[in-house]
Order: structure tokens, then sequence, then C-alpha cells
């Protein structure tokens, strides 16, 4: 399994999503795959990192950790297996 999703780079240790047959995904999280489909097929790069830079900015983080997570955020998406 990889350690994160290969959508959004969200950890999947307890987010996966599923497959058709409703096994757990080992690629994708729940909040970008489900059933065996992307649930945003057509969303692109820049909408993605739009989405997970929002989502960390409204973390429960310090503003250290996010500012460095925002930073790295489209160096990680870019080499997840649905953006190369």
């Amino acid at each position: 399994m990889n350690k994160f999703c290969q959508s959004c780079g969200m950890p999947l240790e307890k987010h996966q999503g599923t497959e058709t047959d409703g096994t757990l995904s080992n690629e994708y999280c729940e909040m970008c795959y489900r059933d065996g489909q992307f649930i945003e097929p057509n969303i692109t790069f820049d909408q993605m990192l739009k989405r997970g830079i929002d989502g960390l900015n409204n973390s429960q983080r310090n503003l250290f950790s996010k500012k460095f997570m925002i930073w790295g955020y489209p160096y990680q998406l870019k080499k997840l297996a649905r953006w190369r």
C-alpha cells in the first residue's frame, strides 16, 4: 500500500477510498476515489493544488508547520501517480 493518496497526497492510514467491489483502495483516499472511480475525474492539477493549500491553511497545525507544508505541497503533488 502507498503511504499517501496518489491523487492529493493525504495519508492513507485511515482514509482509504474504495474499489468497485467495496475493498479499500491502496492508491487513493476517500476524498478522491470511491467505488473504483475518481470523485472528480476532470479536476486539474491547479485545482487540486488550490484545494490542498486551502485545506492546509484551514488545518489546526501551527503556523510554521502550515507554511512549510504549503511550500512543499506543489513538489509532493507533482510526484503522485495521478499527476505524472
